[in-house]
């Protein structure tokens, strides 16, 4: 039995959803110190990472994906302000990764080349994240992130 486009492409965005799940925190200072608003501005990244967990992609579009995407590219957006020069060109990795792929989620299509457009932007989205987690922990160790 072949699976409809829409179908894969549901299943694609799942995979994806599952992939970036992530658990982070930051320690509790009273002091507004610069590692502070970072830690809080990472902190607001991860939980909008974290709504991707609860979004489900159905059959009449992936407006929930599209959402979560525009709060991730918000808050990214927050914690480039406050990044050094080191951490800095990670979080704009990620910005223009999120951007790249929010693009395409505005205009969906039931296409094979649509799906390995999604699979491959996806797979960049991973791909900075992880470089802006391994980056991060040396930046701020308090911050606890995972890579997916």
């Amino acid at each position: 039995m072949t699976k409809s486009p829409l179908k894969r492409a549901s299943i694609a965005l799942v995979a994806v959803v599952a992939v970036v799940s992530l658990a982070a925190g930051c320690s509790s200072s009273s002091s507004k110190s610069s590692e502070a608003k970072y830690c809080e501005s990472w902190q607001k990244v991860v939980d909008s990472f974290n709504t991707l967990n609860g979004i489900s992609i159905t059959p009449s579009g992936v407006s929930g994906l599209d959402t979560a995407v525009k709060g991730i590219s918000a808050a990214a957006k927050d914690l480039a302000s406050s990044a050094d020069s080191l951490l800095k060109p990670k979080v704009e990795g990620l910005q223009d990764a999120l951007t790249t792929l929010g693009d395409t989620l505005q205009s969906p299509q039931i296409s094979t080349d649509y799906l390995d457009k999604l699979q491959s932007e996806s797979q960049s989205v991973k791909d900075a994240w992880n470089d802006l987690v391994t980056t991060a922990k040396t930046s701020c160790p308090d911050v606890k992130a995972s890579s997916v």
